[in-house]
């Protein structure tokens, strides 16, 4: 262009008119060439990009994380992504498929993955980081202490790698990069055991006690029974109406009957009296029929006896007799309003028992005395919630101080057979015979937890074999209760069918307390994060650089789903199973 207006002027001026039409065929074909050769430029430059990029040159070459013996490169951090997304969307599913979808997978899989798209990119690159940091601080100890992989962990080495194509995890990332992105994350989880292992050995009685003081609030709780009296006034036409004065009074002076209880017991026949003397006389009205009421004498004794009954039913454990009067005329309208009696108050006792934690600060009332050292045995308290328009207080009764749950639990493994509630007699035959031939296998051998573990790698259809510090209520029925056999001895076994099949058992040996497990596992948590954190501060080196421009193209990217199966991370997991209740 340039060229173009300098020979546009010169030839207005009359000069060089002559030599006009050979000297700018002569600069066009030279600006033709230059631009051919700058297009060529440019597309030899753009196929490079992408040759390059596809093949994954560029990233295999930048090293984001690293230690003196370990790195971890840019075609290894998808893998940690999807790791990351994997183990999250596997933790939703598990939450909205038990509680929100009641077994509809088809439900919970579409929810969880509608709000796993609106997760930005960046926060699984993020983990991926924190997570190669993890890894090459444990690896970099596991060299360091002469841990390495087994032949038996690196030839499941390679069969995650067969999971994986080329390509699989994006442009670039082939299966030497999974391999090795794998191989670091079998050697610092096989690390992690370890030193989960040794944090357990060398934590005192002391330190467990010590931790339970730390968190009261997750290993303190306070039993206690608790009774709501509530009334609203819009029920009665208004407040000041002498149904809600005649119900609010008779509330009152069983809100003080509780106060005054010194037992649980005498607390629960107050709550019977209560509600036998609030409800009798309606129920009474509505099954007399064409019969007269009858006299106040026959009414009260008739109360008095039912609130006997019920207490002797629901506190006692006695038979339950439906019988108030000899009258015949009245016999069969009392035994009506007993048995509506029976079914009222038998909820209301059974709900009456709560557990609470206990907790430092709270703005509620009554869980600021239940924390404090005014809650001892048999202590009462009333809170009182009433606004202008509704009568609303609950009374309280300690029936144990806060307390650490020493129940006891038991150590078991099982091997199951599955044959659910649908599976047909012929299925159930198949399935029990099956778990004889597994028992007889094992007795058969060394009769020892490691061959019974062994024979469940090949015969186990449950996601758990081995299960520490089981405590009451956790499994099914007829698995609680033939761990819990008081004469049950390590060793131990038999074969128990419940409604998910058969289980062939082991029993391995008493655990310890309830509380005194879960503090030791809280404990060793903690102290594995802290350690684990300073190998990091130790051992690890990143590209800041490299992660902050990888973190602004990942911020402005959509989220994307992946469908690479999920594996697990450095740290140790529990074991889950079908027999859990």
């Amino acid at each position: 262009n340039r060229n173009d207006r300098y020979d546009e002027v010169y030839n207005m001026s009359g000069a060089g008119a002559a030599v006009k039409a050979p000297r700018a065929a002569a600069k066009k074909d030279r600006t033709t060439a230059i631009l051919i050769t700058v297009i060529a430029v440019l597309l030899l430059s753009m196929l490079a990009l992408y040759i390059f990029s596809d093949t994954g040159i560029m990233e295999r070459g930048t090293v984001y994380v690293s230690s003196d013996n370990y790195e971890v490169t840019g075609t290894m951090l998808p893998y940690y992504e999807n790791l990351a997304y994997s183990n999250m969307f596997d933790q939703y599913f598990n939450l909205y498929y038990s509680y929100v979808y009641s077994g509809d997978a088809t439900q919970a899989y579409n929810a969880v993955a509608q709000m796993m798209s609106q997760y930005p990119l960046s926060a699984f690159f993020d983990s991926a980081i924190e997570t190669a940091k993890d890894f090459i601080a444990l690896a970099e100890e596991a060299h360091k202490n002469g841990v390495s992989l087994d032949d038996e962990e690196l030839a499941s080495l390679e069969e995650t790698v067969k999971e994986y194509k080329n390509n699989a995890l994006g442009a670039g990332v082939k299966k030497k990069d999974v391999r090795r992105a794998v191989e670091l994350q079998l050697l610092a989880s096989k690390y992690a055991e370890k030193l989960s292992e040794e944090i357990e050995a060398g934590a005192t009685e002391e330190d467990i006690l010590a931790y339970t003081t730390a968190h009261k609030s997750e290993f303190y709780t306070i039993d206690i029974l608790k009774y709501d009296f509530s009334l609203k006034a819009a029920d009665f036409d208004g407040k000041n109406t002498v149904e809600y004065e005649t119900a609010s009074r008779l509330m009152d002076a069983y809100v003080t009957a509780l106060e005054e209880a010194t037992s649980p017991e005498e607390f629960k026949k107050r709550v019977i009296e209560y509600e036998v003397r609030r409800d009798f006389e309606d129920l009474m009205q509505a099954n007399l029929g064409e019969l007269e009421a009858p006299a106040e004498e026959m009414i009260d004794s008739a109360k008095t006896k039912l609130t006997e009954n019920l207490y002797k039913w629901l506190v006692e454990g006695e038979d339950f007799s439906s019988s108030l009067t000899d009258d015949a005329t009245y016999a069969e309208v009392f035994e009506k309003v007993s048995t509506k009696l029976l079914a009222t108050c038998t909820a209301s006792v059974t709900n009456l028992d709560k557990t609470e934690k206990y907790t430092v600060s709270a703005d509620d009332e009554a869980l600021k005395w239940l924390s404090g050292d005014d809650a001892v045995l048999n202590a009462t308290k009333t809170v009182d919630a009433s606004t202008d328009d509704t009568y609303a207080k609950s009374v309280y009764i300690v029936t144990e101080p806060m307390h650490l749950d020493e129940s006891e639990t038991v150590d078991v493994a099982h091997i199951l057979i599955k044959a659910d509630s649908k599976a047909t007699d012929e299925e159930k035959a198949t399935a029990k015979a099956k778990a004889d031939d597994v028992l007889a296998e094992f007795l058969a051998g060394e009769k020892t937890l490691e061959a019974f573990e062994k024979l469940a790698e090949t015969y186990n259809e449950d996601s758990g074999c081995v299960y520490e510090g089981v405590y009451k209520g956790q499994m099914v029925k007829a698995f609680e209760e033939w761990s819990f056999d008081e004469a049950r001895a390590e060793g131990d076994t038999g074969v128990v069918e419940t409604e998910f099949g058969y289980h062939v058992m082991y029993f391995i040996g008493e655990g310890g307390a309830v509380y005194y497990n879960n503090a030791m596992k809280g404990f060793v948590d903690d102290e594995y994060v802290e350690r684990v954190e300073a190998l990091v501060e130790a051992h690890v080196t990143t590209n800041d650089k490299a992660i902050s421009k990888k973190t602004s193209i990942t911020e402005a990217e959509p989220a994307e789903t992946t469908t690479a199966p999920a594996e697990t991370t450095a740290a140790p997991a529990e074991t889950t199973g079908e027999a859990a209740a």
